[in-house]
């Protein structure tokens, strides 16, 4: 059956077992965004998986999800788009499996990634987006 909660939890474990994104965010890949933006002990740089929609199907059978992936930053873009490199490198076209869930699927990158700067988080951001495929 269809469930968001554990296809985000698949792709956080993938990008955790890279060590290229973990020497850059360490543990920081969050699975929504933070509501206090003046909280000091938010740490940068993070990247944030915020699904935004999808639909599946009537019989419960399968799922599409559409995904933001942001990549953040206090230094400069440049980091962001370095530690997005590994992100898609690790993501595109990578299959979203994990044996302890029934489903099964994968994803690709549907919009490359646009720039920007968020003025409440002082920082540097992208987000590209992301169509996953699952079923089980």
């Amino acid at each position: 059956m269809p469930n968001v909660q554990n296809v985000l939890a698949v792709i956080r474990n993938n990008l955790m077992s890279e060590s290229d994104i973990t020497d850059e965010v360490e543990d920081r890949i969050h699975t929504s965004h933070f509501f206090d933006l003046d909280n000091s002990s938010i740490v940068h740089p993070m990247i944030i998986l915020d699904p935004v929609g999808g639909y599946s199907s009537y019989s419960k059978s399968w799922q599409r999800i559409e995904l933001h992936i942001y990549v953040y930053s206090q230094y400069n873009l440049d980091q962001c788009l370095r530690i997005y490199e590994y992100v898609y490198n690790k993501l595109q076209a990578d299959p979203v499996v994990n044996i302890n869930i029934s489903d099964k699927g994968y994803m690709r990158e549907t919009s490359r990634p646009m720039n920007g700067y968020n003025d409440q988080t002082k920082s540097y951001y992208l987000r590209s987006s992301y169509t996953i495929y699952t079923a089980g």
